[in-house]
């Protein structure tokens, strides 16, 4: 009875129960407040839904401008359905991301019984995987979020799972199953569509999988004519091909030459700077040294060692602050060992299974390293599940060492203080996760847009121009989201800016509102009728206690260091 009760399969479900409840439980209200890309994919999908048109008018896009950054499509049109049943709310845009967290702690299990098919650790490596990404900071945290990359990992590993069933099957029961390996290849496509660190990966990840397994395929092809059964997956291919291109040439091209390193121009001004130190800026002696050429060279170098940095991984994650909690990294720092021991278990290990997760990292770490930005959590995603995975097998190593070193006791007394530790380690990140996080990075996520959205809705129509500070945070999404602003009536009620340098697209003003960096230098901003929406810490003292100005009311989080300001001038209601 005791044995049945804790049986692998019984665990296994028990891991489903815990990731379902950490998943849905305030996914609405943790983090506080929708990011403007969350409440961007839910207006899209919901005017979408509404008009067939996006925000500028495309029909059913495949590119989506957004606000000039280009969004893609996957978790917009998965967002659809939901919004049909269940209307566009915060929890709704989360929704696909907390089922796709539920979906890989799923997957996973099952991913790990085929990668490892023959490996001692398989069985422990299936419960312990699936139960670590159920607890795993950076998998609570993406399914918390609307992140479009979380979306795509779990159908990467979708297709991943189905492409090893299709190999298994095919040498151990001599049946190749070309249906599966089809609609494997199909998911593994659709993640194109889904996150541009995708593009990169999906391509160098399966090149780099077809070279590992070639002596296999030729052996194969000899036996069954492999060649011939792999006909119809050529269309799927192409359809991947066609994506890549109209990636690259299209919309992605914009937000691609933003990011990349090898946009030498970038580097023009950090070189200028170093030279004119110089007292001869064009001698060729020092111009060998400081030049766009060894500019990026460096750039390289410091992206390297951003991304395997024990900061980023372990301690603090991320450049952007949002996609991390304060304190945490993307990874329990508990785990440090096992990776360190399960990386070199690639580097000594001639595995199938451990090679496989040597490509997965090499080809998750392009993305990250031909940007500026390479400690970038979403940018480095894909690789998170291999990370965990080979953590958890390099902890089995360690633990098998142990046990031929240690007595029985000690062994066991190793084995707690190790199960304590991650478990307390669990523990810490949940509380602050659930609890402190929502007040303690309130900043970090406009949690004053939803109450200023209706407060401004309800009297903006007392005042000729209401204006809202900064234009390039977007805070005109909110108004869209929480508003429901029909989607046929943006032409007439929404004014954008000109297309700025960096290929964005900022909206000047919906309706009466305008979104602009306010110059209180400017005369004609002191006319009557005018209501001021701005930080406390913005508007200039000799506007605050002017007498023509007043405080209409304060928006204030206990939390947050941070007021956000309602002053009016010459109010005429």
């Amino acid at each position: 009875m005791k044995k049945t009760l804790f049986s692998s399969k019984n665990i296994f479900l028990l891991i489903i129960a815990l990731s379902i409840f950490l998943r849905f439980f305030k996914l609405g209200s943790v983090p506080p407040e929708l990011n403007r890309d969350e409440a961007s994919l839910g207006y899209t999908a919901y005017s979408i839904l509404k008009t067939g048109h996006e925000e500028h008018g495309k029909y059913w896009p495949v590119q989506i401008e957004s606000f000039g950054d280009w969004k893609l499509p996957l978790y917009i049109y998965t967002l659809i359905p939901f919004i049909t049943v269940f209307n566009l709310e915060p929890w709704v845009v989360r929704l696909p991301s907390a089922l796709a967290g539920i979906g890989i702690v799923v997957v996973s299990r099952f991913l790990i019984l085929q990668l490892f098919r023959e490996n001692k650790y398989k069985d422990k490596l299936a419960v312990l995987v699936p139960l670590l990404l159920a607890i795993s900071p950076w998998e609570i945290h993406f399914s918390h979020v609307a992140y479009e990359a979380h979306l795509s990992l779990f159908f990467f590993i979708l297709g991943l799972l189905g492409i090893l069933i299709v190999r298994n099957k095919l040498i151990e029961q001599k049946i190749f199953d070309y249906k599966l390996l089809t609609i494997s290849i199909l998911s593994c496509v659709i993640t194109l569509l889904g996150y541009h660190a995708y593009q990169v990966f999906i391509p160098l990840f399966l090149i780099g999988l077809a070279v590992l397994s070639r002596s296999e395929i030729n052996q194969l092809n000899k036996a069954y004519g492999l060649k011939q059964k792999l006909i119809p997956i050529i269309p799927i291919f192409l359809i991947g091909s066609l994506l890549l291109i109209s990636g690259v040439n299209g919309a992605n091209k914009t937000k691609f030459s933003g990011l990349s390193i090898f946009n030498l121009s970038s580097y023009s001004n950090e070189v200028s700077k170093e030279r004119v130190m110089l007292e001869s800026p064009n001698n060729l002696f020092f111009v060998g040294a400081i030049n766009k050429g060894s500019a990026f060279l460096q750039k390289i170098q410091a992206n390297f060692f951003d991304l395997i940095s024990p900061d980023f991984i372990f301690t603090k994650g991320g450049v952007n602050g949002a996609h991390n909690i304060t304190g945490f990294g993307n990874l329990y720092p508990i785990l440090f060992f096992g990776l360190v021991v399960g990386l070199a278990q690639i580097i000594i290990s001639t595995n199938f299974s451990l090679n496989i997760l040597g490509i997965w990292i090499l080809a998750a770490a392009v993305a990250p390293m031909i940007t500026f930005t390479a400690n970038h959590t979403t940018r480095f995603s894909p690789v998170f599940l291999s990370l965990e995975i080979l953590s958890v097998y390099g902890y089995l190593v360690i633990f098998d060492f142990f046990k031929n070193k240690l007595s029985g006791k000690l062994f066991k007394l190793f084995i707690t203080i190790f199960a304590i530790g991650l478990s307390y380690s669990a523990y810490y990140f949940l509380i602050h996760y659930f609890f402190i996080f929502p007040h303690k990075d309130a900043v970090r996520w406009s949690w004053q847009m939803k109450p200023l959205v209706f407060q401004l809705d309800a009297i903006k129509n007392n005042y000729d121009k209401v204006i809202v500070q900064d234009e390039q945070s977007s805070p005109y999404i909110y108004f869209l989201f929480y508003l429901k602003i029909d989607p046929l009536t943006l032409s007439k009620r929404m004014e954008y800016y000109p297309i700025d340098s960096e290929g964005f697209r900022h909206v000047k003003r919906l309706d009466n509102i305008y979104f602009e960096k306010i110059n209180w230098e400017i005369t004609n901003y002191l006319e009557e009728g005018r209501l001021f929406v701005i930080s406390d810490k913005e508007i200039p003292d000799y506007n605050r206690y002017h007498e023509r100005f007043s405080l209409l009311t304060s928006l204030e989080n206990e939390y947050v260091e941070q007021k956000i300001e309602l002053w009016e001038y010459e109010p005429f209601h």
